[in-house]
């Protein structure tokens, strides 16, 4: 049984997802457009050992690799403070990224876009 917001009682359901192989979803930059610092957000169906960010330009130049172990099942975040491998922020513009997270031998990838904009 369950109890609503009125304390009226009801009952519901619930299922349960068990999940047996790493999976990527809702990966996205906040905020987007970045105006400076920002995080790439993501949930993953299960606990990945490593994620990697690679930010590229649009002709492919990589400008910067994020790496993190601190993870967990579920919803992540991993802060990017909008520079370069220098240490340079970020120009206008269009940005194309790579997310990749490895469970052991399994990886899953995703691929998309920001905008940074100061």
């Amino acid at each position: 049984y369950c109890y609503d917001n009125f304390g009226e009682p009801g009952a519901a359901q619930a299922e349960l997802i068990v999940a047996d192989r790493l999976k990527l979803d809702d990966v996205l930059v906040v905020p987007n457009p970045a105006p400076g610092p920002a995080a790439f957000t993501f949930f993953s169906s299960t606990r990945p050992d490593q994620a990697r960010i690679r930010i590229y330009t649009p002709i492919g130049r990589l400008v910067r690799t994020i790496e993190t172990n601190n993870l967990a099942t579920g919803f992540n975040v991993v802060e990017w403070d909008g520079a370069d491998w220098g240490g340079r922020p970020l120009a206008n513009g269009v940005y194309i990224y790579s997310l990749e997270v490895r469970d052991g031998e399994e990886v899953s990838k995703a691929f998309e876009k920001f905008i940074m904009l100061r």
